[in-house]
């Protein structure tokens, strides 16, 4: 297996290849590796949902007709996991009839759009990384199409490359004055349209990190100004919590304390609070209470990989979770309590920034705690 590196850590795209075919999928594998992809194989549909949860992959292709589980039952399956982005799926098949293609787009592999109207209806849905438009198209043309997308709310800047046989330095103009990114002209040379897609991609990743620091950082002062108002009591953290899971889009974080064995919590619609569990259970005490002790933060990513108790396994599966993280809060050296996060999705790893942000909110919470 690929030792494949972390969303915030990757130089390269990830392609999981989907295909029973032994052949084509070597051929495949061989293509991609050559334009400097890494890649990740899977023989059926079921493994593909295995290694696509585990790995966030950047692209998947996937074979159509597979034993097991097809690749149009795959990829609806991928686009119904939660808080997933709408990577693009690529369908490889030998079936060319119309219904087989409906079939592939109605199932969320990569979509397509005849003109502008069409393409923001498929936009305001997939909300994807990058946007082909050509400049020409009836009914609306890429011009409007682009002013359009640029113009609505609470939407990143993502990158939209205007592909056209318009070359004159009127139309090029036009193009950028409606918001595209970059301009390509047809006929298309195709290894000059990889590499731009490619740079793109790159660039939209760096600005969308930029973003999301920033966006942490306004987060993170809120946090401290409301830690930091006087006479601050137990039930007032409630609040915060929920913030701190509507900003991370994760299932559940509850805060727990040793001493009293209280908690609070705050869950996405649809899972079950943890007031029905054991909590010396829930945040496995008996196998991390040392580490706790010493600060240790402990990351799980799939908890399908790890040794539970079949009382432990009962819990996360009845509470929806598959990844958890547990942040100690000591106060004077001394353990205090937890800050636990829980993800219904196995991760591949959890990421560096995101232990580090829940590290600095465990450190707030631990001054403003200190008088519990």
């Amino acid at each position: 297996m690929t030792d494949i590196k972390p969303i915030s850590e990757r130089l390269t795209p990830v392609v999981l290849i989907t295909d029973d075919d032994n052949a084509l999928r070597s051929l495949l594998v061989m293509a991609l590796k050559a334009e400097g992809y890494e890649i990740e194989e899977a023989i059926n549909g079921e493994e593909c949902l295995v290694k696509y949860a585990r790995l966030q992959p950047d692209l998947v292709l996937l074979d159509a007709v597979m034993p097991e589980m097809d690749g149009f039952s795959c990829c609806q399956h991928i686009r119904a996991l939660p808080d997933r982005p709408q990577i693009p799926i690529l369908m490889i098949t030998f079936l060319d009839d119309r219904e087989s293609i409906d079939q592939a787009f109605q199932a969320g592999a990569i979509e397509e759009a005849i003109n502008g109207e069409e393409c923001l209806v498929k936009y305001a849905r997939l909300q994807p990384d990058l946007v082909l438009l050509d400049a020409v198209m009836p009914e609306m043309d890429g011009f409007s199409c682009c002013q359009h997308i640029r113009a609505l709310p609470d939407r990143p800047q993502i990158p939209i490359l205007m592909i056209t046989f318009l070359d004159d330095r009127e139309s090029i103009d036009q193009a950028f004055q409606a918001g595209a990114t970059d301009y390509i002209t047809k006929p298309i040379h195709w290894s000059v349209l990889r590499q731009r897609v490619r740079y793109l991609l790159a660039s939209s990743h760096v600005l969308k990190e930029a973003e999301q620091q920033k966006n942490w950082e306004l987060f993170f002062r809120n946090i401290l100004a409301q830690l930091s108002v006087s006479g601050l009591v137990w039930e007032s953290l409630i609040p915060l919590l929920n913030q701190c899971q509507q900003f991370f889009q994760v299932e559940r974080i509850f805060l727990y304390q040793f001493k009293n064995q209280q908690y609070l919590e705050a869950i996405a619609s649809g899972y079950p609070s943890v007031k029905d569990f054991s909590l010396t259970d829930l945040i496995l005490e008996k196998v991390y209470l040392e580490q706790y002790q010493q600060g240790k933060t402990i990351a799980i990513a799939d908890l399908e990989q790890i040794e539970l108790s079949t009382a432990q396994q009962e819990i996360f599966v009845r509470l929806k979770t598959k990844a958890i993280l547990m942040v100690p809060i000591l106060i004077k050296e001394k353990l205090w309590g937890l800050l636990c996060v829980h993800r219904a999705a196995a991760q591949s790893v959890w990421e560096e920034t995101i232990l580090k942000r829940f590290q600095d909110l465990a450190h707030l919470l631990a001054i403003a705690c200190n008088h519990f």
